[in-house]
């Protein structure tokens, strides 16, 4: 008996980080482009109101699609817990590469200049890698647009015969770089533990 309520609340654990990670993942990318474009729409709303009107666009956009992907996840944290579940609904959120242009449009409406290549020939990926791979491209993207001295990052998404490879890189700041920047994010620390996780 004691065994079953340690599995039990193992695997507790294990979906509260889970719906944790989804939550920043979905949320804070979202939240940043929305400030960047509000940041856009305050400069041009006087001398360009055509382009802050472009920016409120984008904003309404993100704010639309962060509540579609929320919804899965809400519906996850209403479930009671029991095995009566309404299997027409679904369970979580399953972006995966297919959705990648969606994602490199937002990101390039937000100002990010984004040179993007592939290697390999793409295939159908298992669900877990699928939305995995999906997750650290938008959050390492995100992350350059919201941390690197320059709007601008490479994307190599590189299909290998028994592996899938992700490499974001952007340019530094010539000066020193600030220690407390380094390894203090969650949403690196999140990507690390997905990936981990999916390839255990």
């Amino acid at each position: 008996e004691a065994g079953k309520e340690e599995e039990a609340r193992r695997r507790v654990a294990e979906e509260r980080l889970r719906i944790a990670r989804e939550l920043h993942d979905v949320i804070a990318h979202h939240i940043a482009l929305i400030t960047i474009q509000a940041g856009v729409a305050g400069h041009f709303l006087r001398g360009r109101p055509d382009q802050a009107e472009v920016a409120l666009g984008h904003i309404r956009d993100a704010g639309r699609t962060v509540l579609d992907e929320l919804g899965p996840l809400l519906h996850v944290l209403r479930q009671s817990g029991d095995d009566k579940t309404d299997e027409t609904q679904p369970t979580e959120p399953v972006p995966g590469l297919s959705r990648l242009g969606g994602l490199l449009e937002s990101l390039t409406a937000a100002g990010l200049s984004i040179r993007q290549r592939q290697a390999g020939h793409p295939r159908p990926l298992p669900t877990a890698i699928d939305l995995t791979a999906y997750r650290v491209v938008q959050e390492g993207l995100t992350n350059a647009h919201k941390h690197g001295p320059t709007s601008e990052a490479d994307l190599l998404v590189d299909y290998g015969p028994d592996e899938l490879r992700i490499r974001i890189t952007n340019p530094l700041d010539s000066g020193p770089y600030p220690a407390a920047a380094m390894g203090t994010g969650h949403g690196l620390t999140g990507m690390r533990e997905r990936a981990h996780e999916t390839c255990a």
